[in-house]
């Protein structure tokens, strides 16, 4: 008679079903994920050399764009006519066509906007970031007009320790049972749409999210109410506004796949070994956990996952690989840094010229110096609930009297109103899609950026996880076997008791 369990269809067909349904959903998930990655929010910046520059590659970069590119060509800025609010596009400005150099109505906004779109030798154009910069390399290199036109995509700094980190603990998890690669799989690919989109903070979350996984999920054959404590970290990384929701999805479509797999494993037949094992009724059972390179004197192997293995070698390699169409910046472009919930302009023009990149300060400076310069306004940030006022004189009885009349008043309304104008302008509109400049780091400042906070919590757990794998008990018995695929390996060790 066979010692098999039989199978349960409805068990394993329900499996299937989930982790279709999960790894459908994470495909979805990844081909609308947006490649903002450090730059400008929903934007992504392109640097085209200036000689090689035309009318007709301007209209392509438009179609690419699908009519949303920004430029310094279709930004324009608002400035005081005398009569009315003039609007000119910055290259109309820039070129003199407007306003001189030395017009006072020509504010540092006008003038420090135009760095947005102008870097050294480079024209830079914004295209919408929900394509990957991949998919924007490959449609350039199909279109002739970009034949010999040396294109820039610029790309942060890749995140090597988040990488490094993310792929030990793939390893680590390598030799768990088989049972924990589909939803290493489904890790590796969370994790693969993460480094091309330069989201290296949400490495950090899938591995902590793995090690949870591993923990308390690998190897059972129910569904338990504990499972969703994997997901607890990633709620606090979308609460503290590390990642988006949009990564939390991707962590619950692999939590998903994990029950998959453990419903598949619940309607597959239990091994014969271990079921004859437990009908001996051994009595006196002491658990003791083995090493984790003690475990080839195991009688029940537990074999690497080669797939799985070669997916966390494949995240490794990243750090190595440069795609085509995503490159270092030879030249940074406008960067800044955040201080004291503030965005203050650095100026990092090589050749140490004075410049300055406007941040949304700026922008609403600009509004209030033109809108009040005709009453001998300056290009200060207006305080909330602050007025303009203009003096009257009149002749009453033969008399002069003297009225005051306000005529621009800066409350809560008039801060509503000029931001929602940002959205009608080019370099306000990336202003206003973030709260400061793109951050485009050097080549040699590899560990910034980085959250100690985050690296401190997954540094704890992978040495919690080697504790548990590897506590030092060396095994001298040959009669061992291994009860199930739990955290760890136990050995059952028939004791002696004294009488």
């Amino acid at each position: 008679m066979s010692n098999l369990r039989s199978r349960n269809p409805l068990f394993s067909a329900a499996g299937i079903i989930l982790v279709l349904l999960s790894f459908s959903g994470l495909f979805v998930v990844s081909s609308h994920w947006s490649y903002e990655g450090n730059f400008w929010k929903a934007w992504y910046p392109v640097l085209i050399p200036s000689q090689s520059m035309n009318a007709q590659r301007e209209e392509s970069l438009m179609n690419l764009g699908s009519g949303l590119l920004i430029s310094e060509a279709t930004s324009t800025v608002e400035y005081n006519s005398y009569n009315h609010f003039k609007r000119v596009s910055l290259k109309d400005l820039r070129n003199g066509d407007e306003l001189y150099p030395s017009d006072p109505r020509y504010d540092p906004y006008m003038k420090g906007v135009q760095n947005y779109f102008n870097q050294g030798i480079y024209k830079i154009f914004y295209l919408p970031s929900s394509q990957s910069p991949l998919k924007y390399s490959w449609q350039f290199s199909q279109s002739e007009k970009w034949n010999g036109v040396g294109l820039l995509f610029p790309d942060a700094e890749f995140p090597v320790v988040e990488v490094l980190l993310f792929s030990l603990t793939l390893i680590l998890l390598c030799w768990k049972s088989p049972g924990f690669l589909i939803s290493g799989l489904a890790l590796f690919l969370s994790g693969f749409q993460s480094v091309m989109a330069c989201e290296s903070q949400f490495l950090l979350i899938l591995a902590v999210t793995a090690l949870f996984i591993s923990f308390l999920t690998d190897g059972k054959s129910s569904f338990k109410l504990y499972w969703i404590l994997p997901l607890l970290p990633a709620c606090m990384a979308v609460y503290g506004d590390v990642i988006d929701l949009q990564e939390l999805m991707m962590v619950v479509f692999i939590l998903t796949s994990t029950m998959g797999s453990c419903f598949i494993n619940q309607g597959i037949s239990l091994d014969r070994t271990r079921k004859s094992i437990v009908r001996k009724g051994v009595d006196h059972v002491l658990f003791e956990p083995v090493s984790l390179l003690d475990r080839k004197d195991v009688a029940m192997k537990q074999r690497i996952s080669p797939l799985l293995l070669a997916a966390a070698l494949a995240v490794m390699v990243q750090v190595l690989v440069s795609w085509p169409g995503m490159t270092y910046l030879p030249v940074p472009i406008p960067s800044a840094q955040a201080s004291g919930g503030q965005w203050d302009a650095l100026e990092l023009n090589p050749d140490g010229a004075l410049s300055t990149y406007p941040d949304t300060e700026d922008f609403l400076r600009h509004k209030a110096f033109q809108e009040s310069f005709m009453y001998g306004g300056s290009y200060l940030l207006p305080r909330p609930g602050s007025t303009i006022t203009l003096e009257d004189f009149a002749v009453q009885e033969g008399r002069i009297t003297e009225t005051s009349r306000t005529v621009l008043e800066f409350d809560s309304s008039w801060f509503e109103t000029r931001l929602a104008h940002m959205m009608e302008s080019g370099p306000a509109l990336l202003l206003r899609s973030e709260d400061g400049p793109p951050i485009v780091l050097s080549r040699d400042s590899i560990l910034t950026g980085i959250r100690p906070p985050l690296l401190l919590v997954l540094a704890v757990l992978i040495v919690i996880y080697v504790l548990i794998q590897s506590p030092g008990i060396h095994p001298i018995h040959r009669n061992r076997i291994v009860r199930g695929y739990g955290k760890s390996i136990f050995v059952l060790r028939r004791k002696q008791q004294a009488a």
